[in-house]
């Protein structure tokens, strides 16, 4: 990780133009919809480690994520 965060900023401060212009070479896209069934998965996996700075102590298991999954009632994005 810390050797591709290198090499991140070794290629932006390579880069000639404003920061912007920078972005958009990198061409990346981002995708929002709604949390499907498929997603949980996806959804709880990164929790424990966003969450290491919770002073609750709280962990989101993948049972409480599957609580969060969309209803008619509520979205998940």
């Amino acid at each position: 990780m810390y050797q591709a965060g290198f090499r991140r900023t070794a290629e932006q401060s390579a880069f000639t133009g404003p920061d912007e212009d920078f972005l958009r070479s990198l061409e990346l896209v981002m995708r929002i919809s709604s949390a499907s069934a498929d997603d949980l998965a996806r959804i709880e996996e990164p929790t424990p480690r966003t969450c290491q700075m919770n002073a609750t102590g709280v962990r989101c298991s993948d049972t409480y994520c599957a609580s969060c999954a969309p209803t008619p009632r509520t979205a998940s994005w």
